[in-house]
């Protein structure tokens, strides 16, 4: 009788692995890897999410390419507003592949990306201007070089890698967010860290933090300055 019940189980979880092996194969793009060239000007600020794969220089022009399945490539609606470039598809579909995108643009004020979204920033080394980064969802960012003034707003399972040099690094890291930044020197760290957040940061005359909810601050150098703040488990420790 028992092997009879775990046969109608069997049978009965059958048409549901068939659909859900059906819906997953559908979903796929396995259309041919193409490049294309996108005509797009006029911003300084870039927002994407998906599974796109972004890497950013700093050039006396503006470029932007993008590579990947054709079917994906030629469904991602390019706009730009309010100097933000926002690159997403027209039509909802899981399962979507990673497609790189390529941009080239003379400054870059603020990056944000969402989702499983990744980005690589190069060559914006002591801008003049602050370079924000915003980073929600499994989003991932590397920034080789920043801003004079830095800003950081990193939430969920994001995580942001930063090196070179600045003068300011500051703003929030929550929802067990990550910063790594020991191969940062900042003249000066401000940042307020929660729920079980973790940032490492590298500072030579002033560190302004506050650690709750569990979250960690690791940071190295022996800052004059210090004002630092721990409740709710979090901690704040000098390496």
């Amino acid at each position: 009788m028992k092997s009879n019940l775990i046969q109608l189980r069997k049978w009965l979880l059958l048409p549901s692995l068939l659909f859900f092996a059906f819906c997953c194969r559908k979903n796929s793009d396995n259309s041919p890897v193409i490049e294309k060239e996108i005509n797009i000007t006029g911003f300084n600020k870039v927002y994407a999410g998906e599974r796109f794969n972004i890497t950013i220089a700093r050039g006396t022009v503006f470029s932007v390419k993008a590579k990947g399945p054709s079917n994906s490539v030629n469904d991602i609606d390019w706009s730009v507003a309010n100097n933000i470039l926002d690159i997403e598809y027209n039509h909802y579909q899981g399962n979507r592949p990673r497609v790189d995108i390529t941009i080239t643009l003379p400054m870059l004020v603020q990056l944000n990306l969402s989702g499983a979204a990744a980005g690589t920033v190069n060559g914006f080394k002591a801008v003049s201007n602050v370079i924000r980064t915003v980073l929600s969802g499994a989003s991932k960012c590397l920034l080789n070089g920043t801003g004079v003034s830095t800003q950081v707003e990193i939430s969920g399972a994001s995580e942001l890698t930063i090196n070179g040099a600045t003068e300011s690094l500051y703003g929030n890291i929550s929802g067990g967010g990550k910063l790594e930044a020991f191969n940062l020197t900042s003249t000066e760290v401000d940042l307020g860290v929660s729920g079980g957040s973790e940032a490492k940061v590298k500072v030579s005359d002033r560190l302004f933090v506050e650690a709750t909810g569990g979250s960690r601050v690791y940071y190295k150098g022996n800052p004059a300055v210090k004002n630092v703040q721990a409740s709710g488990g979090g901690q704040v420790i000098q390496q």
